[in-house]
């Protein structure tokens, strides 16, 4: 792993998940199946747990 994944905010809302990583990718109209390694994934997961809950008021 060269570089963490990384969550931006998205001008047009939302946010855009930066995975510089990736080892494979398909998309469909309806999905996007993305392969990472299990270090890749485990910094994915770190970075999503560090975001703050915007569920709560």
């Amino acid at each position: 792993m060269t570089e963490p994944p990384r969550i931006i905010p998205n001008p047009d809302g939302g946010v855009i998940l930066h995975l510089p990583n990736v080892t494979h990718l398909d998309t469909q109209v309806w999905s996007v199946d993305i392969g990472l390694t299990h270090d890749d994934l485990a910094a994915l997961r770190n970075v999503l747990n560090e975001q703050p809950d915007r569920s709560q008021p």
